[in-house]
């Protein structure tokens, strides 16, 4: 019989009195899920030295792409580079804290990490204008 159930923030915790165990379930968190955006704000970036030292290939975000098909849409391109970076990178096991997302000159989405990039970020100081997507030399900072 479960006797209590308590939530420890990322886990719930049953406790079975009669068999003496503890029974850890992890809980589907909106961090996790990739559905909360920590947004760290709209940062200005260099075309020739940027402040994320790894842009992630397009081969790699067309695996992460809805459906497995290679193409996306604007409203997914977020998750996209979010899950690329945590499935392809190994993020936390290898230092990626943060990602960028940057609308290049040719319109399109680029994806943009690194393993220092909680350092480098605002190597070029703050601006205004950045959509979702960021914009020409303008990050979108978000967290894990």
């Amino acid at each position: 019989a479960v006797v209590s159930t308590q939530s420890t923030g990322n886990y719930f915790i049953q406790t079975n009195l009669r068999m003496r165990t503890t029974i850890i379930l992890l809980a589907v968190l909106a961090v996790t899920s990739g559905t909360k955006k920590t947004q760290l704000g709209c940062w200005k970036d260099s075309p020739t030295d940027h402040a994320f030292s790894k842009r992630v290939s397009a081969k790699i975000l067309a695996k992460y792409a809805p459906g497995g098909d290679g193409t996306y849409t604007s409203k997914d391109f977020y998750m996209q580079c979010r899950y690329a970076i945590r499935y392809s990178l190994g993020f936390l096991y290898n230092g990626y804290k943060l990602f960028a997302i940057q609308t290049g000159k040719d319109g399109k989405k680029q994806c943009w990490t690194g393993k220092n990039a909680e350092k480098t970020y605002k190597k070029y100081g703050r601006t205004r204008g950045c959509s979702l997507y960021g914009g020409i030399n303008k990050n979108r900072v978000f967290s894990f």
